[in-house]
């Protein structure tokens, strides 16, 4: 009786000589094919992940001005300035009345120019009193306004806002223009 080996374990057969150039070229197309026509929906999610994460950005600030001013019993406040087209926010704690100073280990945050930033604030930013209440609240000045114009013309959510109420909590707003 003889035996022969197994069909897969010749040398030369089909199976022990891997992809063929071909091969590899048409996945690699195919995959080119599909990324391309993927990339501006890629692009798009991008960009609205930016805008959601800046305004829950300041949201996170703001709320952590108010801890900061309940925790140590001193005025806080976040302050946003325009510097070369550019605002950046700033939190701050009073030392001395009308004298502020930048918290130790903050990061000075700036918004991207890809948004058009509407600030309705008193003073350019929002103060905490000790109780945590905000110091300087205006009925008609208590907003930040987030809009992307991408997403405009792509008639999605555009815009962001964030209202600052008087006893010192912050809503989050997304909706259209």
């Amino acid at each position: 009786m003889k035996f022969s080996p197994s069909h897969g374990t010749q040398p030369n057969s089909r199976l022990s000589r891997g992809f063929t150039l071909l091969e590899m070229l048409i996945v690699i197309g195919i995959l080119g094919i599909l990324l391309a026509l993927s990339y501006p929906s890629i692009l798009n999610s991008m960009h609205t992940r930016a805008l959601e994460g800046t305004a829950r950005t300041i949201t996170t600030d703001l709320q952590w001005a108010k801890n900061l001013a309940v925790k140590t019993k001193v005025m806080h406040r976040l302050r946003f300035a325009q510097q070369d087209g550019v605002w950046i926010s700033y939190l701050e704690r009073e030392v001395q009345p009308d004298v502020w100073q930048d918290i130790p280990g903050y990061v000075k945050r700036s918004i991207s120019t890809n948004f058009n930033v509407t600030l309705s604030l008193p003073t350019e930013g929002v103060i905490y009193d000790s109780l945590g209440l905000v110091y300087n609240y205006s009925a008609n000045q208590n907003s930040i306004i987030l809009q992307s114009d991408k997403l405009k013309n792509q008639e999605q959510p555009d815009i962001r806002q964030i209202q600052v109420f008087a006893g010192g909590t912050v809503e989050y707003l997304r909706t259209s223009s």
